[in-house]
């Protein structure tokens, strides 16, 4: 196989982070970390997801002669912020969420989640490869010269929902990101679901739905089907699903992005 180098485009925002993990390079990583919005709360159910893409061009790596792809995603969740070196131990951390899915697709967005329970009080988020190189899975991708190998994640979409928020008021549930805010009810769900949709842009506006996506937690599509009450008010039939916890996502005509959650009864 020969490198091609391409633009990798996100999968639904303008920008994405990156994992770094050269197999040749004793346990060398590349970290992301973030602030969250809230604090976890203590015995809480969690669910972490984000979309992964790996990287399949040589282009702009120094040093590099060798594309793979790891089995290895990680998210550590710390009450303090944890200071990053060259040389850090990452056996030192046992992160929450560990994701042993093997990732050598290079022409599409992966989707990978896992639950956790928060000892409560975690407000910071670091993503990256947790174990050492001994410990991970490798498999060869591309090849166009002899020197060292390397694995370049690049991730977008990154999320973290509570499962046990009892914030619903009257069987409505609401999230917001990015520049909207999605509202479902009734929640629990029963034979279908009413979704609207608000800008954050303009409160005084709301988002016109343009897709919608139904997943079930173990990330398999579901069936939509769609009535339209208003026009930014619809309804989405729930019937044939069966009882659990589902994730929608729903994107406006500009490309903003919101996602939440329903369980069904």
């Amino acid at each position: 196989m020969s490198s091609v180098s391409k633009h990798i485009y996100p999968h639904s925002d303008s920008t994405v982070g990156g994992q770094f993990s050269p197999i040749s390079n004793p346990n060398f990583r590349q970290i992301f970390e973030n602030r969250l919005d809230t604090n976890l709360i203590a015995g809480h159910h969690y669910q972490f997801g984000m979309w992964v893409h790996l990287c399949d061009t040589l282009a702009g790596f120094a040093n590099v002669g060798k594309i793979a792809g790891i089995n290895s995603f990680s998210a550590y969740f710390s009450d303090t912020v944890v200071h990053w070196r060259s040389n850090f131990d990452i056996t030192h951390y046992s992160p929450q969420v560990q994701i042993n899915q093997m990732v050598t697709d290079t022409g599409n967005w992966v989707l990978l989640r896992d639950t956790f329970v928060a000892e409560g009080g975690e407000r910071y988020m670091c993503i990256g490869n947790f174990k050492t190189d001994a410990q991970t899975q490798w498999q060869l991708v591309d090849s166009i010269n002899t020197l060292p190998i390397l694995a370049y994640y690049f991730y977008d979409d990154v999320s973290l929902i509570d499962l046990d928020d009892t914030s619903k008021a009257n069987g409505i549930a609401a999230l917001t990101i990015n520049h909207l805010s999605l509202t479902i009810y009734p929640n629990p769900a029963g034979q279908s679901i009413v979704v609207s949709c608000k800008s954050l842009a303009s409160p005084s506006a709301s988002g016109r739905v343009n897709t919608i996506e139904i997943t079930n937690v173990v990330g398999q599509k579901m069936k939509v089907t769609i009535t339209t009450l208003t026009s930014y008010d619809l309804r989405l039939d729930t019937d044939d699903y069966p009882s659990g916890v589902y994730f929608i996502k729903a994107t406006d005509a500009n490309g903003n992005v919101s996602n939440a959650k329903f369980v069904k009864q």
